[in-house]
C-alpha cells in the first residue's frame, strides 16, 4: 500500500493504489487478523478487533472525499453487521444512510411534537393465571409511517443521545400511570446503557415516584440486551 494514516479518534486510512481488488480484500483480512492478536501490557493480556470499510474508485467516487465517505458508509456496515470484518462498498449502504439521516431527523420533531406512546404489556403470575404487573413498551406513532417499532428508532436514539430525553419521558409517563393501578400492581421499565450511565437518572427517578405516590417496590427497571 502507498499510505497509512490516522483519520481521526480511532480511525485510520490506508491508500491503495494501482491494485486489484482482490489484492485489498487480501490486505484487509491481514490486517484484521494482525490486530485481533492478543497483546500483553503490564502482564495483563488484552485482546483488540478492527473493522474495515471498502472503497473503489472511480467506480464507487472520482475524489478522495467520496471515496472516504463510501468507505466509512461500509465501516458503519461492517461494524453493525457484527465488527471483526471488513465489507466493501455497494450503492445499497448509501440509501440505508438516507434512511437513518430521515429517522434522526424526524425523531428530533416527535420529542417535541408528542408523537411517542408507551404501551403496556402485562406480566403473569403463573400460579394464580393474574396480572401482576406491567412492561412499559414506547412506541413511535410517525404521521407519515404509522406505527414504528423500537427496533428501528431506539439505536439511533443510544447514537444520537436523544436516548436520554426519550427516556426521561418513558418513566415520567410509565410511572404516572402505575399511580392510576392498585398498589400490588408493578410497572417495568427498559432502559438503555446509555441512560444507566447519566448522571441525571436517579433524580428523574426519584422525583417521578414521589410526585405520583408510587412505592420504589412497585417501579422495576431493566437494562436492555445492548
Amino acid at each position: 500500500y502507498d499510505l497509512a494514516s490516522r483519520f481521526g479518534g480511532d480511525e485510520f486510512v490506508v491508500l491503495v493504489s494501482g491494485s486489484r481488488i482482490d489484492k485489498v480484500d487480501h490486505l484487509a483480512a491481514r490486517i484484521i487478523k494482525e490486530l485481533a492478536a492478543p497483546i500483553v501490557i503490564d502482564q495483563v493480556e488484552m485482546e483488540t478487533c478492527c473493522s474495515i470499510g471498502i472503497a473503489v474508485g472511480p467506480e464507487d467516487g472520482e475524489t478522495s472525499d467520496a471515496l472516504i465517505r463510501k468507505a466509512d458508509l461500509a465501516l458503519y456496515a461492517a461494524k453493525s453487521d457484527g465488527r471483526g470484518q471488513a465489507l466493501r462498498f455497494v450503492p445499497e449502504m448509501d440509501e440505508a444512510a438516507r434512511a437513518r439521516r430521515s429517522i434522526e431527523h424526524d425523531l428530533r420533531n416527535a420529542l417535541r411534537c408528542g408523537e411517542f406512546e408507551v404501551h403496556y404489556q402485562p406480566l403473569m403470575n403463573v400460579k394464580s393465571a393474574s396480572v401482576a404487573g406491567f412492561e412499559a413498551l414506547v412506541r413511535w406513532h410517525h404521521p407519515e409511517r404509522g406505527i414504528i417499532m423500537p427496533n428501528s428508532f431506539i439505536p439511533i436514539a443510544e447514537e444520537t443521545g436523544l436516548i436520554v430525553s426519550l427516556g426521561e419521558w418513558v418513566i415520567r409517563k410509565a410511572i404516572a400511570d402505575a399511580a392510576k393501578w392498585p398498589d400490588h400492581i408493578t410497572i417495568s421499565i427498559n432502559l438503555s446503557p446509555v441512560q444507566v450511565r447519566s448522571p441525571v437518572l436517579l433524580g428523574i427517578l426519584m422525583h417521578a415516584a414521589a410526585s405520583n405516590c408510587v412505592a420504589p417496590e412497585r417501579i422495576c427497571l431493566e437494562i436492555t440486551e445492548s
